[in-house]
């Protein structure tokens, strides 16, 4: 048995001879852990993420930013959730979105005051840091412009049956078009995350896709999530054209930002997509990538090229390595990875 449900049933065993609020109390929170832990096991949509029970949905406005971390929101209408008596919300939320909230802005949050418990496998509890916004796979973070139409998006429910599922294609598809990052960013995760809407796909589908995975203004972390998605199920994304996307990708762009969100996961996706659908890169596309501030893409590139085109490894070596703009760290990376290469040529002969 699911030790979280075992766990369930001992503590409903034990609170049998409770007051009946106390017990009432201790069973819903086991129920919660259980449900919650279950639920873990697999990566979430993020719309199940959002009506989860341990989740807060509120419309607010921004405050300020607190002290360590923290910032606050005030309370304008509860969505969802059971923490509704909070007038101030005092959050934890990601370093970088400290510097873009601004006093007065208006945003639908999605928040929870509960976090795993390093004392007890699988184990929840009130997290003593304090809440936090909720941040994972297509809520990166849980932040958007409170409009009636991402107030409606924070309450959609796809529905259980595959049926269901499968007949809101259209309708994610159509959020690709919004110019607001978070909301395309919910809309990919929602079509990756669900086999059953991965497995409706059509060419009309497929082509929208193809056209959002190489549009430089999308979000990164949307598009990267695309890729990973088009590597790992062929049969579903198709054959035609991503070749072309990753051949794009690699071409343009830029080389350098590797700490931008997003940007190294989508290189290295695009990478994956090439070698999945065993497209032959250009040359330029792949080599331009040793030049890159990240040792991972630069040790990427060298991978595809060792087994694309061998013979071209130790010559792009040499050409990166002339370069007088070359990022210190990766010259570093370079020359080990050169002197490896030596060795191995000379104990060959």
């Amino acid at each position: 048995m699911d030790r979280s449900l075992l766990c369930f049933k001992l503590i409903k065993t034990a609170t049998f001879a409770m007051h009946p609020f106390l017990r009432q109390s201790l069973l819903l929170a086991a129920l919660c852990a259980a449900a919650v832990s279950t639920r873990a096991e697999k990566l979430e949509p993020p719309s199940e993420v959002l009506h989860s029970p341990l989740v807060n949905v509120t419309a607010t406005e921004f405050v300020e930013v607190a002290a360590f971390g923290h910032v606050v929101f005030r309370r304008i209408k509860t969505l969802s959730g059971r923490d509704d008596a909070l007038e101030l919300i005092d959050l934890i939320v990601p370093e970088e979105l400290v510097h873009v909230l601004k006093p007065g802005s208006r945003q639908l949050i999605a928040w929870s005051a509960i976090g795993s418990d390093p004392l007890v496998p699988e184990g929840m509890r009130r997290d003593p840091a304090g809440a936090r916004l909720v941040v994972t796979t297509g809520l990166e973070p849980a932040l958007f412009a409170d409009t009636r139409e991402n107030r409606a998006l924070v309450r959609w429910d796809l529905g259980e049956s595959a049926w269901q599922q499968r007949r809101q294609l259209p309708r994610l598809l159509k959020l690709l078009d919004t110019p607001e990052a978070a909301v395309q960013t919910f809309a990919i995760a929602e079509i990756a995350l669900r086999p059953s809407v991965v497995a409706a796909l059509d060419d009309a589908a497929r082509d929208r896709l193809r056209a959002f995975a190489i549009e430089p203004r999308a979000p990164e972390n949307a598009r990267a999530l695309l890729l990973e998605l088009v590597a790992q199920r062929a049969v579903e994304l198709g054959e035609k054209g991503w070749s072309e996307v990753a051949e794009h990708i690699l071409s343009q762009t830029p080389v350098t930002a590797s700490t931008a969100p997003g940007h190294e996961s989508l290189v290295r996706q695009a990478f994956a997509v090439a070698e999945s659908r065993a497209a032959t890169l250009s040359g330029e596309s792949v080599e331009r990538w040793l030049r890159s501030d990240s040792t991972a893409l630069a040790e990427t590139a060298l991978l595809t090229l060792r087994r694309t085109a061998p013979e071209r490894e130790p010559l792009a070596l040499e050409a990166a390595l002339s370069r007088s703009d070359l990022p210190a760290p990766t010259r570093s990376f370079l020359l080990d990875h050169q002197r490896r290469l030596r060795l191995m040529s000379t104990s060959s002969h």
